[in-house]
């Protein structure tokens, strides 16, 4: 589930029941005095700790030749491993051999965005048979990794293993820099940093700012409204697990009814 409005975002994983949609379930409010949408994702049947290990040593092998798997079979690894992420830190076992997973894929393969099987990026499409299915399997691992083990819990729980991880990606985003000549020197630049108040030309849309580590929720609703002023909190029942993919508005809107669903979409 993911909580929020406007590309920022907080997420609750492995929800039954009745889930209060309110700042205080989700630990934080991710924008302030804006409505918010929260986002909910199935999990797949099927879907625990032992199909993602059975996944992960499957792609694991095939990375380092062990057992060869064809196309259409290290797709299916992805879409196992993308359903069960939610185990990913369930134990410091699994998220090590995720972490290992990766590192076998970039020593093989070289760093994504950089080595030559992904440079320049790759299409976003899961299931395709373009000769990306090992590419797109290994990152949707990595971009999991930054999901479920970079949160204040997951990182206290696993800070042993974390504490000072980088991915090579970081060489191409945000980028490598070169050490300073004296890295015991202070330098002071002023910067340029005035902002328009609206984002448009009728002052429908202000400006707000935002940590660069919050992430947008994937997909979008169909439709995006501003909202008057901060709503009261709301809650969702949902079925085993998770209830369908929709975007629920909390609380009242000026432009919306109560309660109103926007279909989920992916893009």
């Amino acid at each position: 589930m993911a909580y929020g409005n406007n590309n920022a975002f907080v997420s609750l994983f492995n929800q039954t029941g009745k889930v209060v949609l309110d700042a205080t379930t989700f630990g934080n409010d991710p924008i302030f005095g804006t409505s918010k949408l929260v986002y909910c994702k199935p999990v797949v049947d099927g879907a625990d700790a032992v199909t993602f290990a059975a996944a992960l040593a499957k792609i694991k092998r095939h990375i380092t030749g062990d057992a060869v798997h064809d196309a259409a079979q290290i797709n299916l690894q992805a879409g196992l491993l993308a359903a069960s992420m939610f185990t990913l830190v369930d134990s410091e076992a699994t998220l090590a051999e995720a972490l290992a997973v990766v590192e076998a894929y970039e020593k093989k393969e070289g760093t994504f965005f950089i080595g030559a099987k992904t440079k320049g990026g790759f299409p976003n499409k899961p299931g395709a048979l373009d000769g990306l299915e090992l590419a797109r399997a290994v990152f949707t691992l990595q971009q999991g990794i930054h999901d479920q083990a970079f949160t204040p819990a997951a990182f206290a729980k696993h800070r042993a293993l974390l504490g000072g991880k980088k991915f090579n990606t970081a060489d191409f985003f945000p980028g490598r820099v070169k050490l300073a000549a004296d890295p015991s020197k202070t330098y002071v630049a002023k910067i340029k940093a005035s902002m328009p108040i609206y984002y448009d030309d009728r002052g429908r849309e202000p400006v707000r700012w935002r940590h660069l580590h919050q992430h947008a929720v994937p997909g979008r609703c169909r439709h995006r409204r501003r909202a008057d002023q901060e709503r009261s909190a709301g809650t969702v029942l949902l079925g085993d697990r998770a209830q369908q993919d929709d975007a629920r508005r909390v609380g009242r809107h000026a432009a919306q009814q109560p309660g109103a669903v926007g279909r989920f979409r992916d893009r």
